[in-house]
């Protein structure tokens, strides 16, 4: 055992006394900082901030109001609404976690989303989602590297080729999951609409994406499978060490699993395709840009892709971002349009009559329509602000940016310095704004279609997100889910199945309030039934 007396035969007879010194240096200095750092608020807005706890104490109100599961957006968006926070605010939670800047105005945010050198996107958010989307995605590129890739990758997100693609594989796609709704209507049981859509998402990703058959909704999907997993194992903060230990041990298999099935089902399309096949998906299209600028383009004829290394990590990162990006967001709107259509039937009977109205009455007229003219989809008004009205409600999520040093936003004519902070775009929070919005609360696609609908309300618009780094995806993700209504609402009554003492959450969805993880799932992932509607 080690005695003082030990201790003392190597260290200055004095050594407690020095120890004590620099125990009371290090807290006075600890001290100092953390006053230092409470200090640094005093001027700015903020909820109710003290010296001793900052903000903490205000998101810990803001989370009793909610069940433990609901996405944190519904934190901020309480926090914001409790205190009538305007432009933007801060959130101490120094030390416990880092400081917040919530930005809660549409022209702050736009400070932000068009200054992507400026304000990257934050490294805590990004230390799970790089192994999801993939490093040589156009969503981790930067600069010249990203700005080649976009424009590979631009040309097969136009909505004439987008257009293009409907007749063959999206409808084939949409039809398999019609066939399988009719099942459920037959056999009366209950099902998670989510896990249906979003293996149906899966199934339009890989048809549009690679022009290949996952066969998600039919059969195993190993990639549609590990992707899943993935995105569920992702760990939680609030999550207990060993949770969070299986957690990664399970994230990691899995996307080791996922790089595998993907990168073969990628390398066999490729290798396997003749030809004239190609310039269809947009991994052909992609392709063609980048034999263009490798030089490998002969007359118009690319190389063997499944040949080019390179190209295949290109290739499987960025089937990675699509997949990434479509898997969670297409089937959580689609849900909650589902879902509010089951509480409105005023509105679900209108949107009805206008694809009757653009597509005929029939089925077989209606796929008719739909093959020989897919720009009709472009011509549904009241379908379109059915899918805005959900996007605003239901917010897809943004991803956390961090500020170089010295880095400031104006608001109202006033400067802020926002480094040393996440910041966090509350896109959910300005498109609830009353400023913006009448009854925001309220599932209203009419206030879309008012002709004194406000420009300061399209700005505040932002379902995608705006400036240079907008998803590129968002015309494809629209296009799919007009054609999964088109081709289901007619057909079929739906109903949610919540248990009658189900936690409902007002505003929020009640209770299919959105859940954690990434963008948000319906709770318990929108349990329904479904019936055969008379034709």
């Amino acid at each position: 055992m080690l005695t003082k007396e030990m201790l003392s035969q190597y260290l200055p007879d004095n050594w407690p006394w020095l120890l004590l010194a620099a125990v009371v240096a290090y807290s006075s200095f600890w001290i100092l900082t953390f006053i230092q750092h409470r200090r640094f608020y005093r001027n700015l807005p903020t909820p109710p901030h003290g010296l001793l706890y900052g903000n903490i104490p205000q998101l810990l109100e803001a989370r009793k109001k909610f069940p433990p599961d609901i996405h944190p957006l519904a934190y901020f968006t309480s926090i914001a609404q409790t205190y009538n926070m305007r432009g933007l605010f801060y959130l101490d939670t120094y030390p416990i976690a880092e400081p917040i800047v919530v930005i809660v105005d549409p022209d702050v945010a736009k400070q932000i989303q068009t200054s992507p050198k400026m304000f990257t996107r934050h490294p805590e958010a990004l230390r799970y989602l790089k192994e999801v989307l993939g490093a040589k995605g156009i969503f981790f590129t930067h600069g010249e590297t990203w700005s080649r890739t976009r424009g590979w990758f631009k040309p097969a997100f136009s909505m004439s080729h987008l257009l293009s693609l409907v007749p063959g594989g999206m409808v084939e796609e949409t039809l398999v999951f019609k066939e399988i709704l009719t099942e459920l209507a037959a056999s009366k049981q209950r099902f998670r609409m989510f896990d249906l859509l979003q293996r149906l998402t899966f199934d339009l990703i890989g048809r549009t994406v690679a022009d290949v058959r996952t066969k998600s909704q039919t059969e195993y999907s190993a990639v549609q499978v590990s992707h899943s997993n993935a995105t569920r194992a992702i760990p939680g903060k609030s999550d207990s060490i060993w949770k969070r230990l299986t957690k990664s041990i399970t994230f990691y298999w899995s996307i080791r699993n996922l790089n595998k099935y993907l990168l073969k089902m990628i390398r066999d399309k490729y290798k396997n395709e003749r030809e004239d096949d190609r310039d269809m998906s947009i991994l052909d299209l992609a392709l063609r840009g980048y034999s263009r600028d490798k030089g490998t383009l002969d007359g118009g004829n690319m190389a063997r892709a499944d040949l080019d290394h390179e190209f295949m990590e290109i290739a499987l990162d960025n089937a990675k971002t699509f997949y990434a990006a479509g898997a969670d967001s297409t089937p959580y709107v689609l849900g909650y349009i589902y879902y509010h259509l089951t509480k409105n039937p005023e509105i679900l009977s209108r949107v009805r009559a206008e694809h009757n109205q653009i597509f005929g009455n029939h089925i077989e007229t209606t796929l008719s329509n739909i093959k020989a003219k897919p720009h009709l989809l472009n011509d549904l008004p009241f379908t379109q602000a059915i899918l805005k009205e959900s996007l605003r409600l239901h917010h897809i999520g943004s991803i956390p940016r961090k500020a170089v040093p010295g880095s400031t936003v104006t608001f109202e004519g006033r400067t802020y310095p926002i480094d040393h902070h996440m910041l966090l775009i509350l896109g959910g929070a300005i498109q609830r704004d009353p400023r913006y919005f009448y009854s925001p609360n309220i599932f209203d696609p009419d206030r879309f279609l008012r002709p004194d609908f406000h420009p300061d309300s399209k700005s505040a618009y932002m379902p995608f997100e705006k400036g240079p780094r907008d998803c590129i995806g968002q015309q494809l993700a629209i296009l799919e889910m007009k054609l999964v209504l088109v081709l289901t609402l007619r057909y079929f009554d739906f109903e949610t199945v919540y248990a009658k003492d189900a936690v409902k959450v007002e505003g929020w969805g009640d209770e299919a309030y959105a859940m954690r993880p990434l963008s948000g799932k319906p709770k318990d992932f929108l349990p329904m039934r479904v019936k055969l509607r008379e034709a």
